[in-house]
């Protein structure tokens, strides 16, 4: 369904609050101090970190070829790579249609949107980790180049908007959304962290820096 806007600028938000819409087709206003706020907002913040992540990939290599694994080619983002956090990126706006009717969904639940299985997140790390070299000791982000960086600050960032969905689904003792939301976000920090040496072996080409 497509979004229509008049202009960007509404001027709800001038006294401090905000409004989400929840499931019975109402928008309810909320301090914007409010926790499901803090969700969102961590959650948006780590979607625009793979934004980052997906621009530092272009200047990498172009997103249709693959990495050279012979001896003389340059190194370039693979296309399953950059599908994949594209994909993630879109699961996360679903996600957040969860996280914004969390304070509501006792009242009328909707139905829950169709986000990419865990299980495939699982596959997606199991694939990548193939090519990482043997971990043995702590990695220290920003080591190696930019962007394998930049996936260890969305690693965290992640981490950060994990906690603030635990907070908010527990406290409105929303279970159902929490089974998908928080379990989706704890597995994607760990695909995070496997693209992050992946990056940074497969692609920068460039040592990891360790404890």
């Amino acid at each position: 369904q497509s979004l229509t806007m008049s202009t960007v600028y509404t001027k709800a938000g001038d006294r401090g609050t905000s409004s989400v819409y929840a499931a019975d087709g109402t928008y309810v206003s909320l301090p914007k101090h409010s926790a499901v706020f803090d969700a969102l907002g961590a959650v948006d913040e780590l979607t625009s970190h793979l934004g980052l992540v997906l621009a530092h990939l272009r200047l990498l290599g172009p997103p249709c070829a693959r990495t050279n694994s012979g001896g003389g080619g340059g190194s370039s983002s693979p296309p399953e790579l950059f599908a994949t956090l594209q994909a993630v990126q879109r699961d996360l706006f679903l996600l957040c249609a969860d996280i914004a009717n969390a304070e509501h969904a006792q009242e009328a639940p909707a139905p829950l949107p169709a986000v990419t299985p865990v299980e495939q997140l699982e596959a997606w790390i199991d694939a990548l980790d193939e090519r990482n070299p043997m971990l043995c000791k702590f990695v220290l982000p920003g080591g190696a180049g930019v962007c394998s960086a930049e996936l260890h600050v969305a690693r965290t960032v992640c981490r950060r908007a994990e906690r603030c969905c635990v907070a908010l689904l527990d406290a409105t003792h929303t279970l159902t959304a929490k089974g998908i939301v928080v379990r989706y976000l704890n597995r994607l920090s760990d695909l995070l962290f496997v693209c992050a040496r992946y990056v940074c072996n497969n692609i920068e080409k460039l040592p990891e820096y360790t404890t």
